[in-house]
């Protein structure tokens, strides 16, 4: 069984297609690949089985079909689903981290998910469990937020256990921020300008030294904001151009501005480039907890991608002013929540 992507999914021949199509629809022991899985992960340790026993209620040796008393069954061989389902046969005490955030993105065991994840996120908070550094913490918090378990009776104290996590992931960056200003030996008043501009939300070029910190804070900053939601004070409609793929941030936004570069509509009416537009929903928004006033913009897909941006402004007028020059939306477009 093989999930190899061919290298340009436009280029598939008819004889690729249908090998595909074939391999779809074709349905996967799900309880054999279980087996592998097992054989493959270390059986956990007498104290973490303890561990997750007495501090959250977890039996680590039980599958997550037994704890459910329900068999999902075999699974079609598309996408990540023949490993869901085969996971559910896996004692959950096995379960990597890698697993984990699997089973939180197609909602399967929930409740064990959350605290297995708490417990690998309380030692290393921005852990690379599947695509990326802080991956895991991101989907935690999406599946506790209010919107995905609302019904769930220890969402409170899975929330409080992952903004502990939070402030530690922020020490964790800012101890990195402060090493890479020590190898620079920049000077204290420089290092706090560059830290204050980076909390600012405002993107780095690809050449200076804290580039790579942008996106954790990004990161951050989402996973608070689907654990405490911001007010929202302002929507918006309006249809953007994604083009390419990247793990960290979704899909690539194409500012209207750039649009109208040659290069960049040379780039994107290349049969073989990848892009679409898609209608948008836009939000100005102001967080619940901040000791000073500000808005931030933010702009959602309406397909299961978000598309988060945390730029920061002083003021309402700053925010539309951004969305208008960078993605075309018009100032009257605005219109209070419903």
């Amino acid at each position: 069984m093989s999930h190899e992507p061919t290298d340009d999914p436009l280029d598939m021949t008819p004889a690729q297609i249908e090998a595909l199509r074939e391999r779809m629809n074709k349905r996967v022991d799900c309880r054999a690949l279980a087996e592998t899985f097992i054989n493959e992960r270390p059986a956990p340790g007498r104290e973490r089985l303890m561990r997750l026993a007495d501090a959250y209620g977890i039996d680590g040796l039980k599958t997550l079909t037994e704890i459910e008393n329900h068999d999902a069954g075999d699974a079609y061989d598309v996408a990540d689903e023949p490993q869901v389902h085969a996971l559910r046969h896996v004692p959950i005490g096995r379960w990597t981290p890698n697993d984990i955030t699997l089973m939180l993105g197609y909602g399967h065991g929930v409740c064990e998910a959350l605290w297995l994840a708490i417990d690998v996120l309380e030692d290393c908070p921005l852990i690379e469990a599947r695509y990326y550094e802080g991956d895991l913490l991101i989907e935690a918090a999406r599946v506790a937020s209010d919107r995905n378990a609302p019904d769930y009776p220890r969402r409170a104290p899975v929330r409080n256990r992952l903004f502990a996590i939070l402030d530690t992931a922020r020490q964790d960056i800012r101890a990195r921020f402060e090493k890479t200003a020590n190898d620079l030996d920049q000077a204290p008043d420089a290092r706090e300008i560059a830290w204050t501009r980076l909390l600012s939300g405002s993107r780095a070029p690809a050449a200076d030294p804290y580039h790579w910190i942008a996106d954790y804070l990004n990161e951050l900053t989402k996973a608070h904001d689907y654990l405490d939601p911001p007010t929202v004070l302002l929507e918006a409609e309006g249809t953007l151009t994604y083009a390419h793929y990247r793990p960290r941030s979704g899909l690539e936004i194409v500012p209207a501005n750039d649009l109208k570069n040659p290069d960049v509509s040379e780039l994107l009416s290349n049969s073989r480039s990848f892009s679409f537009k898609r209608a948008t929903r836009f939000e100005i928004t102001t967080p619940r907890r901040d000791g000073e006033y500000s808005v931030r913009l933010r702009h959602f897909s309406d397909a299961a991608i978000e598309n988060h941006l945390g730029i920061r402004f002083e003021s309402v007028d700053e925010a539309i002013g951004h969305a208008r020059r960078l993605f075309g939306v018009a100032d009257k477009a605005w219109r209070k929540p419903r």
